[in-house]
């Protein structure tokens, strides 16, 4: 994997102190071996190699226990739970900010 240093460029605007970083795209790994035996993009360092996946057992038990799917929806959980209600909330707030943006009040 090739790193290097982020090319700046101006932007069509002159702004004091203001300058655009273009992002470079990264090539991606093709090797099936590398891919297999490295966890290939962990490295953010400039200089040595991805690290090489280990067994399972050298990793702490708590690891295999995170919860990696999707929430679950709201119906499916205890009313009397705090997740419920956190989940309603966060709902709530979402949709009173989408119909404030489309329908903003004349001040």
């Amino acid at each position: 994997m090739v790193k290097s240093d982020p090319i700046e460029v101006t932007s069509k605007r002159k702004r004091k102190g203001v300058v655009a970083i273009q992002k470079q795209k990264l090539e991606v790994e093709t090797d099936p071996q590398k891919l297999v035996d490295y966890v290939c993009g962990a490295n953010y360092f400039r200089e040595g190699e991805d690290p090489k996946i280990r067994p399972n057992d050298e990793y702490p038990e708590w690891l295999w226990k995170l919860c990696t799917e999707k929430n679950p929806a709201l119906e499916t959980l205890d009313k009397n739970s705090w997740m419920f209600w956190r989940r309603l909330r966060k709902m709530n707030m979402r949709r009173n900010m989408a119909l404030m943006k489309a329908n903003p009040r004349k001040r």
